[in-house]
C-alpha cells in the first residue's frame, strides 16, 4: 500500500494536523486521555474540515453517542482489537470514496 500516516499523541495535535494538512481519511480512537473521540467528531462537524473518518473503539457505543457518530463524516466503525489487514482494507475503501 502507499498510505502515509501522521500520528497525533494528543487530541489537540490531531485537530491542528487536520486543519493544517489534507488527508484522505482520519482514524479516530474514541477513547483518548485528553479529549474523547466524540468531542473531536463534534469539533470536526462544527468546522469546515471534511474528512472521512474511521472510528476505532474497544467499548460499546451508547445510542446517544451513535447519533453523534451518524451526524459526523464517519464512514466505518471498527471494534478493537483490529486486524491490521482489515484496517488497511478499510482505509483503502474510505480513501477511494
Amino acid at each position: 500500500n502507499n498510505h502515509k500516516c501522521t500520528i497525533a499523541n494528543h487530541a489537540q495535535d490531531g485537530l491542528e494536523f487536520m486543519i493544517k494538512n489534507e488527508y484522505d481519511a482520519v482514524i479516530l480512537d474514541l477513547t483518548m486521555p485528553d479529549m474523547d473521540g466524540y468531542d473531536i467528531l463534534e469539533k470536526i462537524n462544527e468546522s469546515d474540515i471534511r474528512y472521512k473518518v474511521i472510528v476505532l473503539t474497544a467499548s460499546n457505543i451508547s445510542q446517544e453517542n451513535m447519533e453523534k457518530i451518524k451526524q459526523s463524516e464517519t464512514k466505518i466503525i471498527l471494534q478493537k482489537p483490529v486486524d491490521i489487514d482489515v484496517l488497511l482494507e478499510k482505509i483503502s475503501q474510505v480513501a477511494n470514496l
